[in-house]
């Protein structure tokens, strides 16, 4: 075990000072993950009211781990699941390969997926993607093959496929891949007329599946998971010509073409460095196997099985049509396998000699020199890199909504924001945390809103979103907004729009009834520029997606001062700092009472998306102005995005 701390230790130490701690969207499929977690902590780990699309529901599952500790399921405990998940596959990897070369040897050869997993700024390689799990399982599963030709022992093969049959489960894209290995597997048992062990893994590999279905069966559940995952799945299939969909949703350069995006990944982006480096390296050991005559000894089976996990990943990643680069994932590990495979048949050649060893000195030097440049690569542009400080180690969802007043309440959100589900920790009213199924004309659409208008009676949701806007995620045309949907009825008859200044802006609906108690709780204010107060006071708190909060600079006065109606005491203050703030502020705000008595508070200004939280105990008597002294966040270009007087 000592070998998997020092991988996960590695791995952990290298991305403390990237995006582990911060909240950067770096895939959002990571937040519908989160989304789905979070749902099923809240409703009993009900595995039957899910729909994650390709994603199942053991993705989501696992990550609802902190609730085991009392703790919020966030996207630092989601990242760290990720490493675990990553750390394990390597350490497996590690085991393969241990049956054919020495420790250092073994450590060595997985060493560039280690690199490439540590150091990497790609996004899609830094979040929790779906894939990780399903290539655990394939690997745990490839091991457990190789042990048991290895030892006659049958304990780790049977472990390995009964977690290769839970990708079913896990990811759609990765379900071929796992049927042909447990084929594959059983086809050696064939060969070899040991038709008990057939039998064995087949039951093994298919009674779970079984037992899985029918429980959906029993549940009334069976129709809706078959159309969830596969006739859903086949309608995005069919949607798309071969490469039609390459990356166009997470690509990080602006304003170029899609020819121009994907030659920049295949030039500039480590991912791809790493498949280069396999490429050449097995090249030249298969010229090494060649010249000294030693191709026999590569072609067992083990090493077919790798192929054959090989070939159909990549079938599986080009008859969708849409190739993100996340579905490479797979490869790593495999072709760390192939690779290592196949070294283990020239080990003794490369041993001879130096010179032997020079190209794959030569190869890996370079391929490690370009994590040097990662900074300065295209797709870490976008993102801010957060500096590790245990300041930032923070186990709570920063609940970013409860300034509305619905702490333990329901939400549902239409358009493509899952990850508001996770900065606010309620309910999702919907299984579904994307509105994909509703808003695009795919097949069994009509089934999909009747079970959202379905999920949304039953659930009732305090709050509604509306993030289909100019700027936001995929759905931009203000056409497919809710009061075009399904549910504008619901929304006319149920709910009361908040004041939106700006309607690029998300629009927030609330339950009558939530309307009346924060109508009764919030306290208005007014403030010389009506610009600024039309930000601070517009109860959107996105800043992404539309310009709703106000960054100081030299222009602005050094104070600025909200005027309150003296009739009202105020008991609680909250004040959301700007996304674009790298780091806490000190602030100083004054409260001065109808009698001109002022006090002071000093307060650390937290950072987005966690609200600044001021109870004014001493406060006795009516306050008539809060002042804030923003000198601070004026030298620092910082900003404020909301602020909310609560009696």
């Amino acid at each position: 075990m000592l070998v998997f701390f020092t991988i996960f230790s590695f791995i952990l130490f290298a991305r403390a000072s990237s995006f582990l701690f911060g909240y950067e969207l770096l895939n959002i499929d990571e937040s519908q993950m989160i989304a789905n977690a979070i749902r099923l902590q809240l409703n009993g780990f009900n595995i039957f009211e899910f729909d994650g699309t390709s994603s199942g529901f053991l993705n989501s599952l696992i990550l609802t781990w902190p609730s085991l500790l009392g703790l919020d399921i966030t996207f630092l405990s989601t990242r760290l699941t990720a490493l675990i998940l990553i750390s394990l596959t390597l350490y497996f990897c590690f085991l393969y390969l241990r049956f054919e070369v020495n420790k250092l040897i073994s450590f060595l050869i997985i060493s560039p997926a280690l690199l490439l997993f540590s150091l990497t700024n790609d996004p899609d390689y830094q979040h929790y993607s779906s894939e990780l799990l399903s290539t655990l399982f394939i690997i745990i599963t490839l091991y457990g093959f190789r042990s048991y030709i290895e030892t006659n022992k049958i304990y780790s093969l049977l472990v390995g496929l009964f977690l290769l049959g839970l990708v079913i489960f896990s990811k759609t894209q990765i379900i071929p891949t796992a049927i042909i290995l447990c084929f594959s597997i059983s086809l050696y048992f064939l060969w070899k007329k040991n038709y008990f062990m057939i039998l064995k893994n087949l039951l093994i590999f298919f009674g779970p599946i079984a037992i899985i279905i029918f429980s959906y069966f029993l549940a009334g559940y069976l129709k809706d998971y078959y159309i969830n995952y596969f006739e859903f799945s086949k309608a995005v299939v069919s949607k798309y010509s071969l490469g039609e969909n390459i990356n166009p949703k997470n690509v990080i350069t602006e304003n170029v073409s899609t020819k121009s995006k994907i030659f920049d990944h295949l030039l500039l982006n480590s991912v791809f460095h790493y498949f280069y480096l396999k490429i050449i390296l097995t090249f030249y050991l298969f010229l090494l196997m060649l010249s000294f005559k030693k191709t026999k000894n590569i072609f067992n089976y083990s090493f077919f099985l790798i192929i054959i996990c090989i070939i159909s990943v990549l079938m599986s990643i080009i008859i969708t049509g849409a190739i993100y680069r996340h579905y490479f994932i797979p490869l790593v590990p495999l072709t760390a396998l192939f690779v290592g495979s196949i070294f283990t048949m020239v080990a003794n050649i490369l041993s001879r000699s130096f010179i032997f060893k020079i190209p794959i000195y030569f190869f890996f030097i370079i391929f490690v020199a370009s994590f040097l440049f990662e900074n300065k690569k295209f797709y870490a542009q976008r993102y801010e890199k957060n500096q590790f400080n245990f300041q930032k180690i923070n186990l709570n969802s920063p609940k970013v909504l409860d300034y509305l007043g619905v702490q333990k309440g329901n939400i549902y959100i239409w358009g493509w924001a899952p990850q508001w589900y996770v900065f606010s920790y309620l309910f999702p009213s919907d299984r579904a945390t994307i509105s994909q199924k509703n808003i695009e004309n795919y097949s069994n659409k009509e089934y999909f809103n009747s079970r959202l208008i379905q999920d949304l009676e039953d659930n009732k949701p305090n709050i509604i979103i509306d993030f289909v806007k100019p700027k936001s995620f995929l759905y931009t045309n203000p056409e497919l907004g809710i009061n075009n949907s399904p549910l504008k009825n619901l929304i006319k008859k149920e709910y009361v729009k908040l004041e939106n200044y700006n309607p690029e802006c998300p629009d927030i609906y609330l339950k009558s009834k939530d309307f009346e108690e924060l109508d009764k709780k919030i306290i208005d204010f007014k403030i010389d520029n009506n610009l600024v107060k039309n930000r601070l006071n517009d109860f959107s708190i996105t800043e992404t997606i539309c310009d709703d909060g106000v960054i100081f600079n030299e222009n602005f006065p050094d104070e600025i001062n909200l005027d309150l109606d003296p009739k009202f005491t105020p008991k609680k203050l909250l004040v959301l700092a700007s996304k674009f703030n790298k780091k806490n502020v000190e602030l100083k705000i004054r409260f001065q009472n109808v009698k001109n008595k002022i006090y002071t508070k000093n307060i650390l200004l937290n950072k987005y998306p966690y609200w600044t939280e001021i109870i004014l105990e001493e406060n006795k008597s009516s306050t008539s102005k809060i002042i804030f002294d923003i000198s601070e966040l004026k030298k620092m270009r910082y900003g404020i995005n909301e602020i909310k007087i609560f009696r």
